[in-house]
């Protein structure tokens, strides 16, 4: 049986990120303040990464988790150093980016849903309700700017659908998460590492004149 406490947050959670177009729309149209506004929004990405999502990937994975978000930073650098093209971008770094925020809204789903249980760390559910609005705007922004409005609005959902099989998932999804815990924490901290290098610099969505 699914607890009140999850199902409120689970509500909230949908709420903030179906606001998301609509507020990223908004910003746009402040011309004079948007910019600041979105380098906040990319202040609180790179502070919900550093307090949120890498310590979840070292209770995962362990020492290991540091050492390969380093390696997800620092590949992320090489891509921005080396100038590479948007095609390179869009076949390679920016879907496994995808990939890797799906990973992290299957966990967070999942975290929600376990909002009583025993295992559950205490805070951790606003902190993932929270950056559902932040996290999404930034993830919107990218997606708009790299793939268009439409695919913008296919991949979010898809991110969506992720967070919502993380809540409604099976005993069976969530003894193979724990049972695979090194793996994900692994990735999520390479993902990590490169959203972080994102966040801070915005290597993955070059404007045309860096290119």
């Amino acid at each position: 049986m699914i607890e009140p406490t999850a199902i409120f947050y689970l509500v909230v959670s949908l709420i903030l990120m179906a606001l998301v177009p609509s507020i990223s729309r908004y910003l746009e149209a402040m011309a004079d303040r948007h910019r600041k506004l979105y380098t906040a929004i990319n202040w609180a990405i790179s502070l919900t990464i550093l307090f949120h999502i890498l310590p979840e990937a070292y209770a995962f994975a362990g020492l290991v988790a540091p050492i390969i978000a380093s390696l997800g930073f620092l590949s992320s650098l090489i891509f921005d150093a080396a100038k590479i093209t948007r095609f390179l971008i869009h076949t390679w770094v920016f879907p496994f980016i995808v990939l890797g925020l799906g990973l992290h809204g299957i966990l967070d789903g999942l975290v929600i849903r376990l909002v009583d249980s025993p295992v559950y760390i205490t805070g951790t559910a606003p902190i993932v309700v929270f950056h559902r609005l932040t996290a999404g705007l930034f993830i919107w922004v990218q997606l708009e700017k790299e793939l268009g409005k439409r695919y913008a609005y296919l991949v979010y959902s898809m991110l969506a659908g992720a967070f919502l099989f993380g809540f409604f998932s099976s005993r069976g999804i969530q003894t193979f998460i724990v049972d695979s815990r090194i793996w994900v924490g692994s990735l999520q901290a390479l993902l990590a590492g490169g959203v972080l290098h994102a966040a801070f610099h915005k290597s993955v969505t070059h404007d045309d004149e860096h290119i």
